[in-house]
């Protein structure tokens, strides 16, 4: 008796397992668990992004992305993983009609001994046509 009681034990404990695994898309999407180590500024950004988009934040043009060009002008620090952040937050695709430029520059913290980054991040949204800044979005992140 008590061994089939251990069993059923077994067994509901590997469902609740199981079905937790499963539902695990369905209650957190893969596009809002960290895809980047979290406390980097790849995966701030990416939450940042994400929190944008379903509040409704975002232009539409930012999900027919054509090209996504990040440009680092940190000094001394280290690069952005560009190419995963515009594949895995962005997604552009070749039939695009804008492109999206995402610069990032330091700022001084006024303790100079201080290991605190406080990075500028500007999101700048051209139409692909006529090279024209459409929307802007710039955000400082802390990590």
């Amino acid at each position: 008796m008590k061994l089939i009681r251990f069993i059923f034990l077994g067994l509901f404990v590997f469902f609740i397992g199981l079905a937790t695994f499963l539902a695990e898309d369905i209650w957190f999407p893969a596009s809002q668990r960290y895809q980047f180590s979290p406390g980097s500024l790849e995966s701030q950004i990416q939450l940042d992004i994400n929190k944008l988009t379903k509040n409704g934040h975002l232009p539409k043009a930012i999900f027919e992305l054509e090209k996504v060009y990040i440009l680092d002008q940190r000094k001394g620090k280290a690069q952005l993983n560009g190419k995963d952040l515009s594949s895995r937050v962005f997604k552009p695709n070749s039939n695009g009609n804008f492109e999206l430029q995402i610069e990032i520059f330091d700022t001084q913290d006024s303790d100079p001994n201080s290991t605190a980054n406080f990075p500028i991040v500007q999101f700048s949204l051209f139409d692909k046509k006529s090279k024209n800044k459409i929307w802007e979005l710039s955000r400082q992140y802390k990590y």
